[in-house]
């Protein structure tokens, strides 16, 4: 099992990625700048048993970026 962070998850290709990487069993962080307009990608979250957490991260906004690196290294101890 890996952690695995994916920005722009809410919609298009990154949703995707969200949906397969936990099918695999992967830990997801999914990052996107309006999480609680992300229907679809809420929806996997809440039926995922934990294996996705939605976060708020806008990567045009380096104090956003630093955060999210934040939250995903409190939670791993593995991004630097």
């Amino acid at each position: 099992m890996a952690n695995i962070a994916i920005t722009g998850a809410g919609r298009g290709i990154a949703l995707e990625l969200v949906r397969q990487y936990a099918a695999n069993g992967d830990r997801v962080f999914a990052l996107c700048r309006n999480p609680e307009s992300a229907k679809a990608l809420n929806e996997l979250a809440a039926a995922s048993g934990g294996k996705i957490t939605v976060h708020k991260m806008d990567v045009g906004d380096d104090a956003s970026v630093k955060a999210g690196a934040y939250l995903v290294d409190t939670w791993t101890g593995k991004w630097r």
